[in-house]
Order: structure tokens, then C-alpha cells, then sequence
């Protein structure tokens, strides 16, 4: 299991086969057997002793260190721990034009598929009407499309129609003072555009955090264009997710009134780009994380089973990942009900 360390200040020691999680602040200790622990995720300021560290090399169990925003930092594991093979089998499945076709269909057809679910959902929560069967039409028929696509280019150009025509239905969905607009990605032109880029820059800093803890390398693709070495496999990665967590989250804080035009520093000038105020700043990342990563319990030690919306990221690409040690390069793709 991946155990992640929420909590700043507890120290975590070494008591015979176990590790010891002590929370000085509760004056409450925790016991976790070491055989049961394949990755430990450190966030915040947290203890570690000589023994757990030695512990930590001698078992092979990478120790991960993340700030408070989920930004990756650095992993402590041992010299000797190579995982070569995930790394040849997704090359080499990269760089064959059958295997990558297959993957990049998948990344796409959920991304798609995902989108649809995800409109149909919003119909039934909004309290007024929103008319979206042209676009759930027009999504249904780019999924048979996907099907008949045997090259990358031609499934750029569907996945690019796709979502084109699914942010259409998405800006149906706005409420006043947040109207309807279009997808300028950089710099955001409107409050709108802002949220999904920066929640998506969130999710991207997420998901680069799981190939790391799964051994996958982020810089090589399936899908999007080699363009200055960027780590393409989380933008592969993320199409799956996208409107799950980050369009979701941005209708539902609109909707809420949770994040408000005032929370906008807004220029005159057309070209000038929108950001958040200071305090509309702490609440965007505060609500994301919320939103994201919500826990089930108040507890600090956690596994991803009790987290809202990550441990559906971490089965995922722990299937994507035994789909390449398996060699049958096929996996179930994150799927919406």
C-alpha cells in the first residue's frame, strides 16, 4: 500500500517490524508493519529517524517528499533499486506504431466518453434547462470514429474536434456574472479560462507525482507531440481526467459561489491575462485540494482508498503500468458511470 503523512511535526521511528508513527501535538502513536508499506509519501515537515531511513533502503521502499501544494521535490531510495524493465517495455511500446496507436486511442476514447457522462450529469443537476443533445450526439458519433483512426494525426484531429465541440456544452453550463466565452489556454483572457488552466496545471503536478511513485517516465508519450522535451505522458495521462476533476470542480464553485468575479484581478486591455486576486488565490487552492483529495476519515495516515478522487488516479495508472510488465499493452481505461 502507498502510505501518505499528512500532518507536519509527527516523527516516524523504527519499533521491531514496524514503523512508528508518533504524533507528538496528540500524544498519539501509530504502528504500520513494514511488510504491508510499498511507497511512503511525506508531506509537510515531518521526522525521520537513522532507523527508519536504513529500514526505508535495506526493504526497497521509496520514501517521496511533496510540499504542502503537491509539487514533487525529490524520493529517497536505494542505489541498488532499478526498474528497468517499466522503463524498456514503455519505450519500447512507445516507439512501436501499433502499441502507441492502441494506448493513445484508449487515453482519448476515456477522455471522450468522460466528457459525455460529465454533461449528461450537469443537465440533471442544473435548475434550469441546458439543451445538450446536439453535442452529446456529436460526442457518441466521435467515439465510433476513434474505432476506424490508424494513425496519431487523424486521432489529434478527432480528439481536437471533440473537444471543441464538448466546450460548447461546457459554457452552457455558466452562470451569470461568468458567461459564455471560449478556450484561450495562455495567457486566460477570463476568470473562466483561468480556473481550468491553473486547476489543470494542479492536476498535471498530481499525476507527474504517481508516474514518479509507479516508476513510469513522464517524457515518453503515446499520444501529444514531442515540443521541448515537456513530460507528454501526464498531458496523456490527464485527457482522462480532466473533466472529472477540474471542469467539475470549476462549475461547482461557480455554481456555489464559492469563488466570486470579485476574486479576479481584471484588466481593460483584451491581450492582458486574468488572475486571482491574494485572497481568491487561497481559496482556489484550498478548494481544489478539498475537492481533490478530500479525505474520508479526519485521520492523518492515510491510504489512497480513503482519499475522494485521487485513489481513482492511482488505480489507473497502476493498470496502465501492469498492462506494460504484462506486455498485453491493453488495460480497462478510467471509465465513468
Amino acid at each position: 500500500m502507498i502510505l501518505y503523512l499528512t500532518k507536519p511535526w509527527i516523527q516516524l521511528n523504527k519499533k521491531g517490524w514496524k514503523l512508528v508513527i508518533w504524533d507528538s501535538e496528540e500524544k498519539q502513536e501509530r504502528l504500520v508493519p513494514w511488510a504491508l508499506i510499498d511507497w511512503i509519501v511525506i508531506f509537510s515537515r515531518i521526522q525521520l529517524t537513522t532507523d527508519v531511513i536504513t529500514t526505508c533502503l535495506r526493504e526497497k521502499i521509496p520514501v517521496f517528499f511533496i510540499t504542502w501544494n503537491w509539487k514533487y521535490l525529490w524520493k529517497l531510495e536505494s542505489l541498488d533499486f532499478k526498474n528497468v524493465e517499466v522503463l524498456y517495455k514503455q519505450i519500447w511500446c512507445a516507439m512501436n506504431e501499433e502499441c502507441c496507436l492502441k494506448y493513445a486511442k484508449i487515453f482519448i476514447k476515456s477522455k471522450i466518453y468522460n466528457s459525455k457522462v460529465m454533461l449528461q450529469r450537469w443537465k440533471r443537476l442544473a435548475d434550469r434547462k441546458v439543451d445538450i443533445n446536439d453535442i452529446v450526439e456529436t460526442l457518441n458519433y466521435y467515439l465510433k470514429e476513434i474505432e476506424k483512426v490508424d494513425n496519431l494525426d487523424s486521432l489529434r484531429w478527432l480528439e481536437w474536434s471533440a473537444a471543441k465541440i464538448y466546450y460548447e456544452g461546457f459554457w452552457r453550463f455558466l452562470r451569470p456574472p461568468f458567461m459564455r466565452t471560449w478556450r484561450s489556454k495562455r495567457p486566460p483572457l477570463d476568470p473562466i479560462n483561468a480556473l481550468l488552466s491553473l486547476w489543470y496545471t494542479l492536476l498535471a503536478q498530481t499525476i507527474y507525482m504517481y508516474l514518479q511513485i509507479l516508476w513510469l517516465e513522464p517524457q515518453v508519450w503515446f499520444f501529444h507531440k514531442p515540443k521541448n522535451l515537456r513530460s507528454l505522458l501526464i498531458l496523456d495521462v490527464m485527457e482522462m481526467f480532466r473533466s472529472w476533476i477540474v471542469d467539475d470542480l470549476v462549475l461547482k464553485v461557480i455554481w456555489n459561489g464559492d469563488i466570486v468575479w470579485e476574486d479576479f484581478i481584471i484588466e481593460r486591455h483584451s491581450q492582458t491575462p486574468v488572475l486571482l486576486t491574494e485572497d481568491g488565490l487561497r481559496k482556489f487552492i484550498d478548494k481544489y485540494y478539498k475537492f481533490v483529495f478530500k479525505k474520508s476519515t479526519g485521520d492523518y495516515v492515510l491510504t489512497g482508498e480513503e482519499w475522494a478522487k485521487l485513489k481513482f488516479v492511482e488505480k489507473t495508472l497502476e493498470k496502465f503500468k501492469k498492462s506494460l510488465v504484462d506486455e498485453n499493452f491493453e488495460y480497462k481505461w478510467f471509465l465513468l458511470k
